[in-house]
Formats: C-alpha cells, sequence, structure tokens
C-alpha cells in the first residue's frame, strides 16, 4: 500500500512534469493552467530618466579583469544624488542604499547608463529607483545590470534636513 502511494506521487509528479514542458500546468481542481510565455511582450528597456553615463573605468577592475561591483554601486548612488538634487533644487544627502544584485559581468569600456526614477516623495526625503544598463563599446548588447533604490534627504548649507519646498 505504501508503495502505492508512492508510485501514484510519482506518476503525478511525471504528469506534471510532462505538461510542465508543454506550457501547461493543472491547477488544485485538476483545471489546465497555460504557462507559455507572451511572445507579443516588448523588449525589456530602461524605466525613467537618464542621470549618469559613462564607459567601466580601467582602474576599476577586480583580479579577474571584471569591473569591481563596488565601482559600479557607487556610480549608481552618484546618479540617484544628481536626480534628487534637481528635484530637491539644492543640496541631498544619501541616508539609504538598497540592495544590488548584478545580472552580469561589466567588462572593462562597457558604457554604463545609470537610468532614475522618482518613487516616492516625503517632507524631506525621496526614493529613487536607478536602473544600471550596459552596451558593449560598440554599441551592440544593450543589457540591464542591476538595480537599486536610494533614500535622500534634501539638506540646507549647514547640513541640516530641509523641506523639499524650501527655496520654491
Amino acid at each position: 500500500m505504501y508503495n502505492n502511494k508512492i508510485y501514484i506521487l510519482g506518476a503525478y509528479l511525471l504528469y506534471s512534469v510532462s505538461y510542465v514542458a508543454l506550457g501547461i500546468g493543472i491547477n488544485d481542481n485538476d483545471h489546465l493552467l497555460d504557462f507559455t510565455m507572451d511572445t507579443s511582450e516588448k523588449p525589456l528597456a530602461p524605466l525613467g530618466e537618464l542621470s549618469l553615463m559613462l564607459p567601466a573605468d580601467s582602474q576599476a577592475t577586480n583580479m579577474f579583469g571584471d569591473i569591481y561591483s563596488g565601482w559600479v554601486a557607487s556610480k549608481a548612488v552618484l546618479a540617484a544624488e544628481i536626480r534628487s538634487g534637481e528635484l530637491a533644487k539644492g543640496r541631498v544627502a544619501t541616508i539609504s542604499v538598497g540592495s544590488m544584485e548584478f545580472m552580469s559581468p561589466v567588462l572593462e569600456g562597457t558604457i554604463l547608463s545609470y537610468y532614475t526614477e522618482l518613487l516616492e516623495q516625503g517632507n524631506s526625503s525621496m526614493t529613487i529607483k536607478v536602473e544600471v544598463w550596459a552596451k558593449c563599446p560598440d554599441g551592440s548588447d544593450l543589457r540591464k545590470i542591476s538595480e537599486t533604490n536610494c533614500v535622500q534627504v534634501a539638506i540646507d548649507g549647514h547640513g541640516h534636513i530641509r523641506s523639499l519646498s524650501f527655496g520654491q
């Protein structure tokens, strides 16, 4: 009896796997679900406004010859500061940087583009989403490298937090 349960479970898994390979699934009520990809979707494209574009620095390579991820991350923070400084019409300070996962290595000479988007605005702070995109030096192969969220706070000339409406 115990073997029958394993056999039935195994048959169900085999049955399920074969349907998944075809792009079809089964929900709890034994109804077929369609998991096929929608090929009409547009290719990935950067979101937001281009805030910074620069080539990957040859002096920022790691021991394998790829660009050090910390260098890419520091430029993401710089892009967020540029955008938030424009929006705040003045001085800003970074108070938080979200995590970053890198989807592709960056080779020396790669042109990096940092796109920013305002996600949230408070009385004195704002959250800026930064997407990092890369293009080979010959202009081919645009790909997303990473993204993060940075929180910036508006500050006055003395370094004290100020309202974003300051100076308007």
